[in-house]
Parts: C-alpha cells; structure tokens; sequence
C-alpha cells in the first residue's frame, strides 16, 4: 500500500546521476526507443554485478513484477551496462536497469506509482528523463542541529548581492515565472529553502539543504549548484557548515540521508 503523505523522494546529487557510467550504445539505444514505452527501474539494495546468477534473479522477478503490475508481456529486461573506461571498483558503476518495450499505458501507470515492493523484489519506477533537484548538498560542522540557525546562515550565502543576481537571472527565463515579478519569484524561490538535520551516534549533526530549482537549464543549474558547494556556511551562533562529501544510500541511492536511516525499510509492506 502507499503511504500515508506518499513514497520518500529519491534524491540525486545531479538529474543525470543515476546514468553516471553507463555504457553510451546502451544510452543511445535507450533513447532511440518510441517515448513512454522505457521505464528506468532501481532496484533497492543493488549495486552493479557481473554475478550472472544474481543478474539472472533480478531480470526474472522483474519481469514477474512488471507482468503483474502491467498486464503485459513480451517486453526486455535490460540490466546496466558500464562504459569500457570504468574502473571495476568506481563508485560511478550504473546500476540502473530499463524494461523496454511497454506499452504507454503500462508505462505511465508505473511511474505513476514510482515506488514497488513485491516478496521478491522492491523497487523505484522511473521515468527515462529526470526531473531537476531540489537537493543542494549535505552539510556538517555545526555544533548543533537547529534547523532555523543553519537555515539563517545559508540564507546569508543566498542573499549576496551575486547571487542575487544570478538567481534572478535564472528566474527570468524560468517558463514557470513568465509573465510574473521576478522579485516574487525570487522571493518564493527562497522561501523554499528548506533544512533536514540529522545527528549520528558520534554526536555529528548534518543538514541536508533543499531548495526549489530556480532553472530549468542543466547546465545553468550545474554551475549554480557547484559554486554553493565550494561555500562554507557560517551562522556566528553555532558553528559553520562545511559541505559533505555526496554519500549514496545503499538501498534506495538517494544521497539526502545515510544508508541506516533510510525510510523505505519502515515503511509497512516494504519488502526490500
């Protein structure tokens, strides 16, 4: 069943994350496909294998599962496929699967849904292209976990006269805003910002920063985002915060919290 409030979010570091070391044929054939017939699927506690009987496990429940979600048959089961310049060991090995082939109507009813758990198999339903973040980063260094003095000394980055201007400029070509103050807009945009803190067994507290994307632009957004990582986040009360380094969660791969943390294992009827 969903969840009351609805699935978590998985949170990514980059929109284009998840295809971080994928082969490009198996991209470009992926994109080749007829729109709304692929559906990217993660499978919750899975890393990239060469395990053949593991790889053999995850195709057919993955099939069984979409079969009875779908009602349909006669689709692949594609298992990742990393570039030739991947190290074995490299963090950046794909572990996102595809099943091509479906039909509109099975394709958008499992994205719809995103999140799946079956005894066998557990995973997220994603749709080929990603939608942008609204995860900033992680940051730790602060002496305590309050949530509106972290919130108070990101602002006071946010509101440099720089950037500033640079999120207006975003805004001002955001087709979300067209037609609208860009003022408000930059005052709504900010408004958004938003802070989760966490504090581990050690006595560290972290802070996962989310704000809503002022672009749609990748390439804007990426050199947005990566000058605030470069930035450290002083408050003056209790301590700076210094920008993590991107950890993924080991079952759902978000990188909002720690692999102990994660919230799809509490969630009644996840079988993951």
């Amino acid at each position: 069943p969903i969840p009351e409030g609805g699935f978590p979010p998985i949170h990514r570091d980059d929109p284009e994350s998840m295809l971080r070391g994928m082969a490009v044929d198996w991209m470009r054939e992926v994109w080749s496909d007829a729109p709304n017939t692929d559906v990217f699927v993660q499978v919750f506690n899975y890393r990239y294998s060469e395990d053949d009987v593991l790889n053999g496990r995850i195709a057919e429940n993955l099939r069984w599962a979409f079969e009875q979600l779908s009602g349909e048959q006669g689709f692949d089961v594609v298992p990742p496929e990393p570039e030739d310049s991947t190290a074995a060991r490299s963090r950046t090995l794909p572990s996102i699967w595809v099943i091509r082939g479906l039909s509109p109507r099975a394709t958008t009813h499992a994205i719809a849904r995103g999140y799946w758990s079956f005894p066998t198999i557990s995973f997220a339903a994603l749709p080929r292209t990603a939608p942008m973040q609204s995860w900033l980063f992680t940051l730790e260094g602060f002496l305590e976990g309050n949530e509106e003095k972290i919130r108070a000394a990101i602002m006071r980055t946010l509101m440099e006269d720089e950037m500033q201007q640079w999120l207006m400029t975003m805004l001002a070509t955001h087709p979300a805003y067209e037609g609208r103050s860009i003022r408000r807009a930059l005052t709504e945009t900010l408004q958004s910002l938003r802070v989760e803190t966490m504090q581990l067994s050690n006595g560290t507290h972290l802070a996962s920063v989310f704000i809503r994307p002022p672009t749609r632009s990748l390439r804007e957004w990426r050199r947005w985002v990566a000058e605030l990582r470069t930035r450290r986040y002083r408050s003056f009360a209790i301590g700076t915060g210094r920008v993590r380094n991107v950890a993924q969660c080991a079952g759902c791969t978000s990188v909002a919290h720690l692999t102990h943390l994660c919230p799809f294992p509490r969630i009644p009827g996840w079988n993951g």
